[in-house]
């Protein structure tokens, strides 16, 4: 997803609801997206906590739109146990967005900043447990084929702490 800072003024530019989803939270903005915790609200009260990536309005040319939803279209196609899932490509009133699985945890960089300011470091049998994952999800998008059986050729280009996601159950997801 590129480099992501928190950044909390671009609340304001979304309306508390977003289609079919109400907007929780924002959680970070990256070079092309903002992300957003949301609710998805469905019949006889269905309902489920996802992320919203949504491409940045001020960078909604022709050239960053095909980006961004390409990459959308992508990792839809991915079904790895290690890889956070796309569920949605939409647009709301001219705003694209994706929807993807909310991982209840922290990121790889959170952990790593604790561990460092706690002066506790990873134990070698979790970092060990973690890159196992992550490079898992890595081989299995590399060597992804289409339906015709062509490789896709995938590289993820920006494997950082930050896109490896821990939930508390002990699940690991690259995104």
């Amino acid at each position: 997803m590129g480099a992501i800072e928190s950044h909390n003024s671009f609340h304001s530019l979304l309306p508390e609801q977003f289609g079919k989803y109400s907007l929780l939270g924002h959680l970070a903005t990256g070079g092309m997206a903002e992300v957003w915790l949301a609710r998805q609200l469905g019949m006889q009260g269905f309902e489920k906590i996802v992320v919203i990536k949504r491409a940045r309005p001020e960078l909604s040319d022709a050239e960053t739109t095909q980006l961004f939803l390409d990459e959308a279209r992508l990792v839809a196609t991915l079904e790895h146990p290690n890889i956070a899932q796309v569920y949605e490509i939409g647009a709301v009133n001219g705003s694209y967005f994706f929807v993807m699985e909310y991982i209840d945890g922290a990121d790889l960089r959170r952990l790593i900043e604790t561990a460092i300011s706690k002066r506790h470091p990873v134990p070698l049998a979790d970092a060990l447990y973690i890159i196992t994952h992550v490079c898992t999800a890595l081989h299995y998008a590399h060597e992804k084929h289409d339906l015709e059986g062509r490789p896709l050729q995938i590289i993820h280009r920006d494997v950082s702490p930050s896109n490896v996601l821990l939930s508390h159950d002990g699940a690991i997801k690259v995104c």
